[in-house]
């Protein structure tokens, strides 16, 4: 609604052009300037007090482990395997892992001393270059290995284009000793093969492992949109977001090379295509975190080839934020117990906002449209009681439709509901808006608890943001707030964040309308032109727990809350962003009753 004085500026001019008639023979003649007038705003007025905490927030649902190893013909001699070992019978070269028992034992060893839990799993990867597989470790494929075989998969698809997985991808499973440690079977499975053979090939099995993630991952977002789709309650289906461990094991450079970025191609392709994917925009709220770790095992680090082999995989590690280690394979096995010891990392919060807000009030205009005032939001609809009808006042939804009056206003150009011509009132025959989509109880939901229904959102056409989608034009302000107080769903077009609906000042005072709604001071007229105006006033505190510094809790009080009654209804808006992990913005909203005009949220509350 936009600012007019109509009757301001009739008295105005009016007294202006009486003054100048009155005074044509005077000289130095000044205008008289009348003031808009002032009002004082509701002098009653409640408090709410908060209790919440900002906690290091274990969002992991899944830990994921990969093991992926060396199966290439280094590890072998001639009487171990059918054919294709690399140093048969050379005595300075001998194999370096002949039996698997090095790469295997220590990870049986692990595998049987723990137990786990119901949300971990395990997978197994054996790589090695099959150069029956279009040359896969010719001279021909150690060109070009920026090509598009390693481009990451579009949606739904479990490889890269042009790119067949030639490793053998144990899939997840879990390793209960009530299902019968299915894992360490696998495990012994592939230490009882003893198929090593040809080259090592680090790029395409690079490849696969990122390809294995995101199919993983699709999976993961695909059954969270299935639960979304069947549950009675949808705001209780938790998004599960995996930890993957990854362990590469090698003994020695790849022969899958060719050109002299190869070393950091892949140290590249770690950390930008690996380790990067729970910042992915499509799957990272998916992808808790990606660490990978790397062992080298050989019995020499004399030869160039061993250092050189020893130098890439440890930047490899580096690159993965994980650890490396080093096997002497004459004296130890690999130690999977230590490669594996990464901590599931918790994720520390920030709070980016938080908004108290009565329903039951809102800011319109007197009677004769001129001054500014509070005025009593029954239903908590959005509209005064003033331009309801007197059969809507206590109604949210006067025409019985599925959507709310203030949706139905904002669409139907202020008109709430089609008047009968006989009652006046609100008549049966509603707006026609299918009753497939809002007249059902999946209609009804709120899946991102914006305040808005999924059907509101779907007419308002703002419900194609999928997950988090509570604010449509990524302004940090809530779809269901922005709408209530007049703002903008939608970002104007070629207007950066800074000048959107929440950052801008409508009535050119000193406060935005992001300030504006968080105090409840009108966002149409200026401030400075109201008497006795009291904002909100917020006073937060923290109560330090000196046992555990990190759990930061917070007494919140806001004082002078305008009331319409003694048992208004009082919403809370609270975002937060992950500080650690992938920035992610969490938000949540929730209300409450006063009781005899004050409202207390707990730590449960927030929940």
């Amino acid at each position: 609604m936009k600012t007019h004085y109509p009757i301001y500026s009739f008295i105005n001019n009016l007294i202006i052009i009486t003054f100048l008639l009155s005074s044509c023979g005077q000289r130095n003649l000044t205008p008289i300037v009348v003031e808009p007038p002032r009002v004082a705003v509701n002098p009653v007025t409640g408090t709410a007090k908060l209790n919440y905490c900002l906690v290091e927030d274990e969002i992991v649902s899944e830990v994921k482990t990969i093991i992926m190893l060396d199966e290439s013909g280094s590890n072998c001699a001639n009487d171990t395997g059918p054919k294709g070992c690399a140093y048969p019978d050379s005595p300075d070269l001998r194999a370096t892992d002949p039996n698997r028992t090095k790469r295997t034992s220590g990870l049986i060893s692990f595998l049987e001393e723990n137990e786990f839990e119901e949300n971990e799993y395990f997978a197994l990867m054996g790589f090695f270059c099959d150069n029956s597989q279009n040359g896969a470790c010719s001279s021909d494929s150690r060109n070009g290995i920026e090509n598009d075989d390693v481009a990451p998969p579009e949606s739904g698809e479990g490889s890269s284009p042009n790119y067949t997985p030639q490793n053998e991808f144990h899939p997840f499973i879990r390793n209960l000793a009530s299902e019968g440690n299915p894992f360490t079977g696998v495990v012994q499975e592939f230490a009882d093969d003893r198929d090593d053979r040809n080259g090592t090939n680090f790029r395409k099995s690079l490849v696969q492992l990122r390809d294995s993630i995101i199919l993983d991952a699709e999976n993961a977002k695909k059954r969270y949109e299935e639960e979304l789709e069947n549950a009675p309650d949808p705001s209780k289906v938790e998004i599960k977001a995996a930890f993957y461990k990854i362990v590469f094991a090698s003994d020695g450079a790849p022969t899958d090379t060719g050109s002299d970025n190869y070393q950091s191609f892949l140290v590249d392709f770690v950390k930008d295509q690996i380790v990067a994917l729970k910042d992915d925009a499509r799957l990272g709220d998916f992808i808790h975190e990606v660490v990978l770790s790397a062992a080298f095992y050989h019995h020499t680090l004399d030869s160039p080839d061993s250092l050189k082999a020893r130098s890439l995989i440890e930047d490899l590690a580096r690159a993965g934020n994980g650890k490396f280690l080093f096997f002497d394979t004459d004296n130890s096995d690999i130690d999977f117990k230590s490669l594996l010891d990464i901590p599931v990392r918790k994720v520390n919060t920030s709070q980016e906002f938080l908004i108290v807000n009565n329903l039951n009030t809102l800011w319109g205009w007197d009677e004769d449209n001129i001054s500014p005032k509070i005025l009593k939001d029954t239903d908590a609809d959005g509209i005064e009681d003033s331009l309801e009808l007197s059969t809507c006042i206590d109604k949210k939804d006067c025409d019985g439709n599925g959507v709310s009056d203030k949706v139905e206003s904002f669409l139907f150009g202020g008109r709430v509901c089609k008047i009968d011509p006989i009652t006046n009132q609100c008549s049966t025959d509603s707006y026609q808006i299918d009753p497939s989509t809002c007249q059902t109880e999946k209609g009804m939901l709120d899946t991102d608890n914006d305040g808005l229904t999924d059907c509101e959102e779907q007419l308002l056409n703002i419900s194609d943001t999928g997950i988090g989608s509570y604010d449509h034009n990524k302004d940090q302000m809530p779809d269901g707030l922005a709408l209530r107080f007049g703002l903008d769903l939608t970002k104007p077009e070629g207007i950066d964040s800074n000048r959107s609906q929440r950052n801008i000042h409508d009535d050119d005072d000193t406060m935005s309308n992001f300030d504006e709604i968080k105090h409840f001071t009108p966002h149409q007229f200026n401030n400075d032109l109201i008497d006795n105006l009291k904002p909100y006033r917020y006073t937060r505190n923290l109560i330090f727990n000196p046992s555990n510094p990190h759990h930061k809790c917070y007494e919140l009080i806001v004082n002078d809350i305008p009331l319409s009654s003694l048992e208004d209804r009082i919403e809370v808006h609270l975002l937060q962003k992950q500080i650690t992990g992938t920035g992610k913005l969490i938000y949540k909203r929730f209300e409450k009753k006063m009781n005899n005009g004050e409202v207390i949220f707990t730590e449960e509350d927030f929940e």
